[in-house]
């Protein structure tokens, strides 16, 4: 009997999506719930969307910066413990953040927050799923970042919260919750199947079977070869732009769709209930778009990803409708939580589970290259310009230039690193 078989007991590897998952939810709320405080501190502290916009760009910069080194201690050592000192940064970060008096103090907490929340993005969050997983990969990662999508359902509680109790009391509030939910989740977390005495999808050893557990994916020898092998592959870098400009016209939206609804006369208990459903959308995007990217070509599902996206932007430009608002952002979060599941599923694919983590690190710095100049360029076009639609022109435009590099990228078999 063939001592390799399909375990009789759940397999471990899908309570690792729900508990990735929650550690995503609350990554998320972080992410996307600053939208809900840039008005009520413009208005209090009597700062320029500008100035605000650019503590915005450091959080983008801080995660490029620490991308690489989370990832690699990820794989070096544990996502367990990286998660479990990022919730303590971001708790701290909330806290210097209540505090503010300043544009330093609000720069400062802004940068503490972002070194934390890099530790509980994409890169290390899913490190553990590209261990346990390979031919429900694109499901698995697709499932485990619900949780950013589902962080919408915060963005109407947290306008409330702000509305009754004040910014700087929400602050501290999100600060508590960071290490109540984060916390115990991230001690679930499992790093390798081998840990546990199982391998890739489910397959287990029986006890006194003899020899190793043959992986469905053998490592590498030389993994740190392998790891900068990857940076030098032209995949690596066509997938790094497409995605930084694809990450230019998220972080623009994410930040000033709100302010953009509350402009345009949008009642704003009905434009943060709008908003919500940005990641809200998201959430059948990575999980049926990822699906889809396990059985058809990832880098096709990805163009026409971006094809709905630019869709969803010329849609805003042209109609001015509550009702225009709510499709723009069902399709534009469609795309979007698609495109954030193909990124890692293609990143997996390509250069092989035992080095993700540093792979994905050292690709999210260039993704986010993008995000460090989008929102405050998008500030001073709503600063200085009448016509509010040029933001999502430009937009569009981004967009529709990632598309050819995505089609440059060539195919898994034509990418000559080891797996």
């Amino acid at each position: 009997m063939n001592s390799n078989q399909v375990s009789k007991q759940p397999f471990y590897g899908w309570w690792l999506v729900l508990a990735t998952g929650v550690v995503s939810l609350w990554g998320g709320v972080v992410f996307y719930g600053i939208t809900a405080f840039i008005n009520p501190i413009v208005h209090d502290m009597q700062w320029t969307y500008f100035a605000v916009s650019l503590a915005i760009s450091l959080r983008s910069v801080e995660l490029g910066l620490f991308s690489p080194l989370t990832g690699y201690l990820s794989d070096r050592f544990s996502a367990r413990l990286v998660m479990l000192v990022s919730a303590m940064t971001v708790g701290v970060g909330f806290l210097i953040l209540s505090f503010l008096n300043s544009l330093l103090v609000f720069y400062i907490g802004f940068i503490i927050l972002s070194v934390g929340l890099s530790g509980l993005g994409h890169t290390v969050v899913l490190t553990p799923i590209a261990n346990w997983f390979n031919k429900h990969l694109g499901k698995a990662i697709g499932l485990a970042m619900v949780g950013y999508g589902a962080s919408g359902l915060f963005i109407p509680l947290l306008t409330w919260l702000i509305s009754i109790w004040h910014w700087r009391s929400a602050f501290v509030l999100l600060a508590i919750m960071t290490w109540v939910v984060v916390i115990p989740a991230a001690l679930l977390i499992r790093q390798r199947p081998e840990d546990c005495g199982h391998q890739v999808d489910g397959l287990y050893q029986s006890p006194g079977a003899e020899g190793p557990i043959a992986t469905a994916e053998e490592p590498s020898k030389n993994p740190k070869g392998t790891r900068y092998a990857a940076v030098r592959t032209r995949a690596f870098w066509m997938l790094s732009l497409a995605t930084g400009l694809f990450a230019m016209v998220l972080n623009i939206v994410a930040v000033y769709l709100l302010p953009f609804l509350e402009i345009r006369k949008v009642p704003t208990e009905t434009a943060a209930l709008i908003v919500m459903g940005l990641p809200l959308a998201s959430v059948p995007g990575r999980v049926f778009i990822g699906w889809l990217g396990d059985v058809v070509d990832k880098r096709l599902t990805m163009i026409m990803s971006l094809g709905v996206m630019g869709f969803s932007l010329l849609m805003i430009c042209i109609w001015e409708t509550v009702w225009s608002y709510v499709v723009f952002v069902i399709l534009f979060g469609l795309s979007f939580g698609g495109i954030y599941s193909l990124r890692s599923s293609i990143i997996r694919d390509y250069f092989g589970r035992h080095c993700f983590g540093s792979v994905q690190g050292m690709s999210t710095p260039i993704m986010l290259l993008g995000g460090i100049g989008g929102p405050p360029l998008a500030g001073w076009i709503f600063d200085t310009q009448s016509n509010l639609n040029v933001t999502w022109i430009m937009c569009l435009f981004v967009v529709l230039a990632s598309i050819p590099l995505v089609m440059s990228m060539g195919s898994r078999e034509a990418c000559k690193v080891p797996r």
